[in-house]
């Protein structure tokens, strides 16, 4: 049709290619919608930004599932009506599981011990730190009352392991009091957070004073002095009595 325009136009006298002028108009023409059907689609292709309202609105939905404690990460890709893909990072708390997996190893049953986030719950909810509210076993089961009054050392043992390893502090078994001499060359013996070398000094003990000995983890010992709970290597400590 450009082609028969032209010819009236232009009459056949005229020495010109036509067809090839013609041609690059047409071509010139296709390219133009190309890129305008392009850009108009791109949107769709590459996935346009969400509004902040659709932001808010995923943000309280997920906010709102239980143990859920917050997000972060929100990507929110729109590829068109029906194609909004959303990805997101949740965090919760994971000390219910420390929990789960050291009450196993005594429950009679430890297929039926687990971990069931809640945010409904008065005692978790209004806690200002991190909560587990644990449910020991049933009372008012036979089997499960008589489990309690059996192991209430293992069960309190088991709660504080819990709570030490949630702080990344080492558990050490309770005993009965004792005192202890501090016996160095001479020099001052060294109260540490961890009964390890690289637990931080917190103080230093004169030789030949008198310690209280809480506890024992390996060759250390949990000890108070002047007021302060730390852990002394056994080699520079005589038990007395």
């Amino acid at each position: 049709m450009l082609t028969a325009l032209a010819a009236l136009l232009f009459p056949a006298t005229r020495s010109w290619n036509l067809d090839a002028y013609v041609g690059v108009v047409v071509a010139a023409l296709i390219l133009v919608s190309g890129l305008k059907i392009l850009l108009e689609a791109k949107d769709s292709i590459l996935g346009q930004a969400p509004s902040q309202e659709i932001v808010c609105q995923i943000t309280d939905i997920a906010e709102q599932c239980e143990g859920v404690l917050g997000i972060h990460d929100l990507e929110v890709h729109n590829y068109g009506p029906g194609n909004v893909i959303v990805s997101l990072h949740v965090e919760v708390d994971g000390s219910a599981d420390i929990f789960v997996s050291l009450f196993k190893n005594i429950y009679p049953l430890p297929e039926r011990v687990r971990a069931i986030p809640t945010t409904t719950l008065y005692e978790v909810r209004n806690a200002v730190a991190p909560t587990v509210l644990a449910e020991i076993a049933y009372h008012d089961n036979p089997e499960d009352a008589e489990w309690i009054r059996s192991n209430l050392n293992v069960i309190a043992r088991t709660l504080s392991q819990g709570v030490a390893q949630y702080f990344g502090v080492p558990f050490v078994q309770p005993g009965i009091t004792q005192t202890a001499t501090v016996r160095t060359a001479g020099g001052r013996l060294n109260l540490r957070s961890a009964p390890s070398l690289n637990g931080q000094i917190i103080g230093a003990i004169p030789n030949g004073t008198t310690v209280s000995v809480t506890g024992r983890e390996g060759n250390w010992y949990a000890v108070i002095y002047n007021g302060q709970n730390g852990y002394v290597s056994g080699d520079y400590l005589v038990i007395n009595g």
